[in-house]
């Protein structure tokens, strides 16, 4: 048996030192050699309920509470709140720390008007968001009298139907507080509008003084605005009983009778 020369063997030995052998798997794949292996990078993510807030009409101040969420895996730290318009809230302490799943509330006030609340924090997505918050100053209701006209003179012995509409931008119509009163005799009734916004008032004639009317219709919502609409006219008074059997423009006389005298035949 021959024995492999020397030059060989060192040959060998250098080509298994400069070659690197990785061992394989059954599938050809590299086996786990056992060296650590890095976590899973936890990422926060900043979640904020509601993402706006749009309150329409208000009476004054308001208040809406917005939630601030991380919905991550890492702990999420916000370093900046900041309220602008004509809202605003008292802040937490800062930097504020929420872990996974941890929430934090903020109580917003302000209003009517348009404002925001800006948060600064290290989500990486989103590292600052801003929460739109906007509300309308409250009107009074809209009032519109369709009948009767201005100047109108009302018929003798009959009943006249007094119609409004009124909408309003916070109160369904038949919310309103309505009021008719006539400068005359007061209060007249204060019946409040249907659903679909229509006021009506029955203005019996019988019932009611002749001559000139002003009629005003209030109405009041629930936020203490109120507005109104009037109207002029007259009640006709017509003729009694004696007039209408007389030519116009005279008075019936009562006619005398003198007593008899004495001796008279």
């Amino acid at each position: 048996m021959r024995t492999p020369p020397l030059a060989l063997i060192a040959l060998a030995f250098t080509a298994c030192n400069e070659y690197e052998l990785v061992e394989k798997d059954d599938n050809g794949g590299a086996e786990d050699t056992g060296a650590p292996i890095d976590p899973p990078l936890q990422t926060p993510e900043l979640q904020v309920s509601p993402t706006a807030v749009a309150l329409g009409a208000v009476c004054g101040e308001s208040s809406v509470e917005v939630t601030l969420t991380n919905a991550g895996e890492g702990a999420l730290t916000i370093t900046a709140l900041e309220p602008s318009g004509a809202w605003t809230f008292t802040p937490p302490s800062l930097p504020l720390i929420l872990n996974q799943g941890e929430q934090h509330t903020l109580t917003v006030t302000g209003g009517p008007g348009s404002g925001a609340v800006t948060i600064v924090s290290d989500d990486p997505s989103s590292p600052t968001l801003e929460v739109p918050l906007a509300s309308d100053a409250n009107a009074p209701p809209v009032l519109t009298l369709l009948a009767p006209t201005d100047g109108s003179v009302l018929p003798v012995s009959a009943v006249t139907e007094l119609v409004a509409t009124l909408e309003d931008d916070r109160d369904p119509p038949e919310s309103i507080a309505l009021t008719w009163a006539s400068d005359v005799e007061g209060v007249l009734s204060t019946t409040p509008a249907t659903t679909t916004g229509l006021a009506r008032y029955e203005w019996d004639a019988a019932a009611r003084a002749s001559g000139s009317h002003l009629v005003t219709l209030t109405g009041t919502d629930s936020c203490g605005a109120s507005s109104e609409v009037q109207v002029n006219f007259c009640q006709d008074a017509g003729y009694t009983a004696d007039l209408r059997t007389s030519p116009p423009g005279t008075s019936r006389a009562t006619p005398t009778t003198t007593a008899p005298t004495a001796g008279s035949s």
